[in-house]
């Protein structure tokens, strides 16, 4: 029997807390991490989700959790902190994880489809973390537009900007296989053309540019990266 004491009230969205109970509605008791930070310091105590609140609170948007915090006692941690929330959720599976900017807030994307024109996919958004978002019903192994621009619409004909083979596909959590790629050293003259290339050329957005240039500075670069933009430096 856990003492009332040691119960702590957390108050999560909506959306948050439907993600917290199964299918009968029932809470589950999913392991908790939170977090105090008092300058240089960081206290961290974990613990477990006992209950829901038996009603909604009003004057609140969300709904009220309890838990049982371990540690407690002599952590520093009293009551009326303001204390980030980590809650460890079950296993997701045949999701993929995407640029958040690939898709809009109700989740849909551009995918490429024949002869580079824009099709609409609508997929289902289940989580946001920093800056990508985690994805259901997605057409694995389909192209999608990393930057989802304003000027974009369904039919329009695209010049793809392709890194390499996976860069733009819809891949599972599961890392992919680069078992194959061939790395290459290459000289400073060419690591320097390559990323002033790179820098200079404003039709690769802003995070991809980035990504691309953290490859090129790597002690060994894909032959298939180097290759391609060196092409296109000579108009190829």
């Amino acid at each position: 029997v856990i003492p009332k004491e040691n119960l702590n009230k957390l108050v999560v969205s909506n959306q948050e807390f439907s993600r917290l109970v199964d299918s009968n509605g029932d809470i589950l008791r999913l392991p908790i991490k939170v977090k105090l930070e008092l300058n240089n310091l960081s206290i961290e105590r974990s613990g477990l989700i006992q209950r829901s609140g038996g009603e909604v609170v009003q004057g609140a948007s969300g709904r009220q959790i309890f838990a049982s915090l371990d540690g407690l006692r002599g952590s520093g941690i009293r009551p009326g902190d303001f204390l980030l929330v980590e809650i460890e959720e079950s296993e997701l599976s045949g999701v993929a994880i995407i640029p958040s900017s690939s898709a809009d807030s109700n989740g849909n994307i551009f995918l490429v489809g024949k002869e580079d024109r824009l099709e609409e996919y609508k997929s289902e958004i289940l989580r946001r973390q920093g800056d990508f978002i985690i994805l259901e019903n997605v057409p694995f192994g389909r192209e999608y537009v990393s930057q989802r621009a304003p000027q974009l619409d369904v039919g329009l004909r695209i010049n793809p900007i392709r890194i390499d083979e996976n860069s733009n596909s819809i891949s599972s959590l599961e890392k992919p296989d680069k078992s194959e790629e061939k790395l290459v050293a290459i000289t400073k003259e060419q690591r320097k053309k390559l990323i002033e290339f790179v820098n200079n050329n404003k039709r690769i957005p802003k995070d991809v540019r980035k990504g691309i240039i953290a490859q090129l500075q790597g002690e060994k670069v894909s032959s298939k990266l180097v290759s391609r933009f060196e092409k296109r430096m000579e108009g190829r």
